[in-house]
């Protein structure tokens, strides 16, 4: 029934063998479907592989990723086991790939889980042409155990050509505590022009450390005037938190 030309059968066949999960002939049948006509149906066999098949049958589903809608590449990775060997290996080889679709699956997994994963060496991926992978890289970095020092890695996501990609890093420098950048922060909110983008560098030096925050402080009496503003935005904001008062 699996390779019916009624969508509605096969789907209901898919369903049912699901439901024998340990029968290595319900997961054969359904790995027969991976090739239906029907885009419904090849969508719900690749999940249900990815959830019941065999490490073999998981890979094959993989191997399928880039060629997926993206919805079903995040839906399919979803399925396997949070230890699975297939799924560790799926990520380290989307790093190591390069390739901007698995990369992007990759991370939107990640991100989703809010999980630490280790991904190995990210360092290739900051030239990457596609702005979107720069974006969600800087954006999961907290989560990524890498190769590299992350502060490196920081340091050149700062220096990106597209704001988004900064702001970002940015975010990354603060959630990390790079107390490192600090100096390389301070240069540049005194020569930022963008708004946004000073708003985060400001809120970075306000979390980084008390040494980061007084140098922050510092600009208050800047002659810089988006400075001057973001520093003073952004202390307020945080002396008017309820628990300021203890943090400090």
């Amino acid at each position: 029934q699996v390779k019916s030309a009624s969508p509605s059968r096969a789907l209901r066949a898919i369903f049912l063998l699901r439901r024998l999960e340990t029968d290595a002939d319900s997961s054969n049948a359904i790995e027969s479907a991976l090739d239906h006509p029907i885009e419904a149906v090849r969508s719900s066999a690749a999940i249900s592989l990815a959830g019941c098949g065999s490490p073999e049958q998981q890979g094959k589903v993989l191997e399928r990723l880039p060629m997926l809608p993206f919805w079903l590449r995040v839906a399919v990775i979803h399925q396997l086991a949070e230890d699975s060997p297939t799924l560790q290996s799926f990520l380290e080889e989307a790093f190591r790939s390069g390739d901007s679709r698995q990369v992007l699956t990759a991370l939107e997994f990640i991100l989703s889980q809010n999980r630490v994963h280790t991904v190995g060496s990210v360092s290739h991926l900051i030239k990457n042409p596609n702005a979107e992978v720069r974006i969600k890289l800087f954006r999961a970095l907290p989560l990524l155990l890498t190769e590299e020092e992350p502060a490196k890695l920081v340091s050149l996501g700062l220096l990106d050509t597209d704001w988004r990609v900064r702001v970002m890093a940015i975010l990354a420098s603060g959630k990390l505590r790079l107390s490192g950048l600090v100096p390389l922060l301070v240069e540049k909110l005194a020569a930022c022009t963008q708004k946004i983008e000073a708003s985060h560098l400001a809120q970075a030096l306000a979390n980084i450390s008390p040494e980061s925050r007084n140098r922050l402080e510092g600009f208050l009496n800047s002659d810089i005037p988006m400075a001057r503003a973001v520093a003073a935005s952004v202390l307020e904001e945080q002396l008017l938190r309820p628990n300021a008062r203890g943090a400090r």
